[in-house]
């Protein structure tokens, strides 16, 4: 077992306050492939260069326009590729996963308002990200 701290600072707080918790080898490197993935992300070029905007939505004689900020095929292969550990539930170290391990193991509740705030915010974010790539491809 391994033990994990966390730092929690809050500005409805007067202190910062450190939480610990215990972690098996098996959950740590699962911990760790979710950090390693996420980093693996943030490198892919559609990322770092921008995310495909749609920029006007209009309706023409054949039925919707969309029109977006130029991305290649290769850019959107590559993001699906590096998302899917992170974005697939039923992946070893998925977001899912990752947040459910810390909600157990921190039963702070701070940690469970900012848990709760990151699915809400993932989610969106998830769904956008899904929403441009089906209409923009």
């Amino acid at each position: 077992m391994k033990i994990v701290k966390f730092k929690i600072s809050s500005t409805d707080m007067l202190e910062d306050e450190i939480i610990e918790a215990s972690f098996s080898e098996s959950e740590i490197e699962k911990l760790s492939q979710f950090i390693a993935y996420a980093d693996r992300v943030s490198e892919a070029s559609i990322f770092s260069t921008g995310i495909p905007m749609i920029n006007r939505m209009s309706f023409g004689p054949n039925g919707l326009i969309l029109e977006c900020n130029e991305y290649n095929n290769a850019q959107i292969h590559e993001s699906l590729h590096v998302l899917r550990p992170i974005i697939l539930e039923k992946e070893n170290s998925s977001f899912e996963k990752i947040r459910n391990l810390l909600g157990q193991k921190f039963p702070h509740k701070m940690i469970k308002i900012k848990l709760k705030a990151i699915k809400k915010n993932t989610t969106t974010v998830c769904c956008r990200i899904i929403w441009s790539l089906k209409w923009t491809t």
